[in-house]
């Protein structure tokens, strides 16, 4: 196998896991859209869950989001009591 069929090959595996991870999270945010709630405010969920008593501040880190935007999304699921 030459080195550029390799490199087409892992092209290819990257894109079809690319695809399909895609096609997962779409399915999944469309289940949660029943219960009026979104993936990332999901994801902030779980990690207050994983880690009670957690700050603002590290929920941002794990979550790779800025500190406003989670104060946001908290401030979005108290009001919808979750």
């Amino acid at each position: 196998m030459y080195k550029s069929d390799k490199n087409y090959l892992s092209f290819c595996i990257y894109n079809y896991s690319r695809y399909i991870f895609l096609k997962i999270e779409n399915e999944y945010e469309n289940y949660l859209s029943r219960f009026n709630i979104t993936l990332p405010q999901l994801r902030c969920l779980w990690i207050i869950k994983s880690f009670p008593k957690i700050s603002v501040s590290k929920i941002s880190k794990i979550g790779c989001w800025s500190v406003p935007t989670v104060t946001n999304m908290l401030k979005l699921l108290e009001e919808k009591n979750i």
